[in-house]
């Protein structure tokens, strides 16, 4: 799997003048919280993301791959939960 990114931007182009607050998510305790059942369940999954797919809503079409593209367009993540070091503790991946 390509190098994972540290962090992301989150921003707004239009900002309602009250309500819109954005929850964040723990995805590490979230996962510690499930039972064993569901952990097996989830074990070796993949999550499947198209860059091309999600902004032909905007039509937007994406000109070429390029260094800043990430893990570029279409990436299959194969690691659904992935062990964190040192502590050995499981991370369900949120990207």
């Amino acid at each position: 799997m390509p190098i994972q990114a540290k962090g992301s931007v989150f921003t707004a182009h239009q900002v309602p003048a009250k309500g819109g607050e954005t929850g964040w998510a723990d995805m590490t305790s979230a996962y510690e919280a499930l039972d064993q059942d569901m952990k097996d369940k989830i074990e070796g999954l993949s999550a499947y993301h198209s860059y091309t797919y999600s902004q032909a809503k905007y039509k937007h079409k994406p000109q070429k791959e390029s260094e800043f593209s990430g893990y570029g367009f279409d990436v299959t993540h194969p690691h659904f939960v992935r062990w964190l070091k040192p502590t050995l503790r499981q991370e369900k991946n949120h990207y």
